[in-house]
């Protein structure tokens, strides 16, 4: 519902890094429960338009869960293309 509802990257890289801030806990040693809820240790979100393509954007999100199993700690990168409408 927000596809072509966007001013600027900025302003989709906005929205988007507050909506994965809703699965974040700034606590650095939460309870199971709390885990639980908010799965992430971290996230980012970047938004910036694709070189040679105006009005096309690559969106690209970094996460870091809680889960970790004894010496591997894991990360996430996802990057995902936004094309113009039309």
């Amino acid at each position: 519902d927000k596809i072509g509802s966007f001013m600027e990257a900025s302003d989709c890289e906005a929205w988007l890094d507050r909506w994965i801030h809703n699965y974040v806990t700034s606590d650095a040693n939460p309870p199971a429960d709390v885990r639980a809820r908010y799965p992430l240790a971290e996230a980012r979100v970047e938004v910036k338009e694709i070189p040679g393509k105006p009005g096309s954007y690559n969106a690209v999100a970094w996460m870091r869960p809680w889960l970790q199993m004894e010496e591997l700690t894991t990360s996430m990168r996802m990057v995902a293309s936004i094309p113009k409408l039309g």
